[in-house]
């Protein structure tokens, strides 16, 4: 089982039950397996192949979460990037 398979599981299992909120808003486990769905199909459409590089910008929202279920399900590879902050050095 991988990560995005255990969201199939927990909406089956707690339909109705907060899965993640953030600062906005909150969204249960089946709602948040379909907007993820939805997500994929999206992903898939733009016609990737098996283990492509998805990179993001990381973030406390629930539609960070979204698209790392999305990434999983679609058996992408993931790269987070973190946004550079004020003590950070740049890449050269």
């Amino acid at each position: 089982m991988n990560f995005g398979e255990s969201l199939i599981i927990q909406s089956y299992r707690f339909p109705d039950k907060i899965a993640i909120e953030d600062e906005i808003k909150s969204i249960a486990y089946k709602q948040l397996n379909a907007r993820v769905n939805s997500l994929v199909h999206g992903l898939i459409e733009s016609r990737p192949e098996k283990e492509d590089i998805v990179c993001h910008l990381q973030g406390n929202t629930v539609e960070h979460f979204e698209l790392l279920f999305a990434v999983a399900k679609a058996g992408l590879i993931r790269v987070p990037l973190k946004p550079r902050g004020k003590n950070q050095s740049s890449f050269r």
